[in-house]
């Protein structure tokens, strides 16, 4: 038996959440979609719907399948592809396009896959933890942030070179030396990162919004995350977000392309 838990919020009421989180009896997924900044996505449907579409395909698949799960994302990339090949153009380069984070249980281990920038926290019974990241594209960003000056939030100055930065940072998505993201290409599922594991007994999953206190902000551990979830639940640790975010309104203490973000947490417990 398994016990799940899951929260998701939209960084604002008036804002469609981008990110996914679904959960079978064995497994659950969760994807944090690219936000486009206003700008051009060659796709009709927009951001929200590609990460439901695609998180449902990567759902359905998940039980009894006896595929690796970096195939169950590959086939789920091509079936969601061809849901919208005729209506929108999907060689576009800012084509919708989301972090993908799955966890698959067996009788005796666990199957996890991660591709981009939401993290997975492990937990074994000694209460040893394990903290996946695929930081490749926060690398890229790392680099590309150098050129790019953002003026203070809110300005139209900030606007035109947030656009800008995410133009530059479409150049390097799904390249060789860039990063990796589910889109269009089922090609990509292939470069993520997979293993195995025995004796988890918890597993925590966070979009990168939900993972800002502790990675961007510095204002929790991972230690920290995980007692907080475990004894409040994934309620409390947005609300600290939301806290942090709305201290710091301007951007000036930690400046992020978005003030606020949507915030998403799965946590998977063997009782």
């Amino acid at each position: 038996m398994i016990r799940v838990t899951m929260a998701t919020e939209p960084a604002s009421p008036d804002h469609p959440n981008e990110d996914f989180v679904g959960a079978t009896a064995n497994g659950v997924v969760l994807l944090d979609g690219a936000g486009a900044a206003g700008l051009d996505t060659g796709c009709i449907h927009g951001v929200a719907w590609y990460a439901n579409q695609l998180g449902s395909q990567i759902l359905g698949r998940l039980p009894g399948s006896r595929e690796g799960l970096v195939d169950i994302l590959a086939d789920s990339i091509r079936a969601t592809a061809s849901m919208h090949n005729v209506t929108c153009d999907l060689t576009h380069p800012g084509t919708p396009s989301a972090t993908v984070t799955i966890i698959r249980l067996t009788n005796d281990h666990l199957d996890y896959l991660v591709l981009a920038d939401s993290t997975l926290v492990l937990v074994d019974a000694d209460d040893a933890k394990c903290v996946v990241s695929d930081d490749r594209e926060a690398q890229v960003g790392r680099l590309l942030r150098s050129r790019h000056i953002m003026s203070p939030f809110g300005t139209p100055a900030h606007v035109q070179e947030l656009r800008r930065y995410i133009e530059d940072l479409r150049t390097h998505r799904n390249q060789p030396g860039g990063f990796w993201v589910a889109a269009a290409e089922p090609a990509a599922a292939y470069e993520a990162f997979t293993a195995s594991a025995t004796g988890v007994r918890s597993a925590f999953l966070l979009s990168d919004g939900a993972a800002r206190l502790v990675d961007r902000f510095q204002l929790l551990s991972w230690d920290d995350v995980v007692g907080i979830l475990r004894l409040q639940g994934p309620e409390e640790l947005v609300r600290r977000l939301r806290l942090a975010e709305a201290s710091d309104p301007d951007g000036a203490r930690w400046p992020r392309a978005k003030i606020n973000d949507d915030a998403s947490i799965a946590i998977i417990e063997h009782p």
